[in-house]
């Protein structure tokens, strides 16, 4: 997924200096979003983080699943929505990358250190918009692993706060990070 991801985005960065490109994860043309939680973080942080313009198909952020057994998924698409479901944390996930791309100016967004490794589950860039610096790393595999941001990054300042959960992530010394199994971090500098 990773790779197929960086190879996409590399083929239409051009494009994207010139041209807006509306970036969702499910629609009424394509079915819900059926992967589980961890991966709708994933896939929701990254589309806030692009220089794109993120849009939420309505019950994404409950989130509305199927209803059925998959026989129709076009209908599931178009389905009523579901004011019976109560947030979840996915809820609260989007409203701070709603509250991040509200509070930054993406019209002069730079990309850097895009990189895949760890065979394909560990992902990390850095965007740049303006003077802030904002680091993402998300891990698809299922074990905790100790993440050097120096290396990644090649830079010494990298914050531990994230701000989709609003914590801080566990420093290991120096530049090495715990990240979590599973786990999408956009780091930035923590509000006072």
């Amino acid at each position: 997924f990773f790779n197929e991801l960086r190879h996409h985005y590399v083929r239409i960065k051009e494009a994207l200096k010139e041209h807006n490109m509306i970036l969702g994860i499910s629609s009424h043309d394509s079915g819900r979003f059926e992967g589980c939680a961890h991966l709708q973080k994933m896939a929701a942080t990254i589309q806030f983080a692009l220089p794109t313009i993120p849009i939420i198909y309505y019950g994404e952020e409950i989130p509305m699943s199927t209803y059925n057994d998959r026989k129709d998924p076009m209908a599931q698409s178009r389905d009523v929505m579901r004011f019976d479901l109560h947030p979840s944390d996915m809820w609260k996930i989007y409203q701070r990358l709603i509250r991040f791309r509200k509070e930054n100016d993406f019209s002069d967004t730079k990309i850097s250190n895009f990189q895949v490794n760890d065979e394909g589950r560990l992902m990390t860039l850095r965007i740049q918009l303006g003077e802030k610096q904002f680091y993402l790393i998300a891990n698809n595999e299922d074990r905790t692993k100790p993440v050097n941001t120096y290396e990644l990054f090649k830079d010494l300042n990298v914050p531990n706060y994230d701000l989709t959960t609003e914590s801080h992530l566990r420093r290991l010394g120096g530049e090495m990070f715990e990240i979590a199994p599973y786990s999408t971090y956009l780091l930035g500098q923590e509000k006072n």
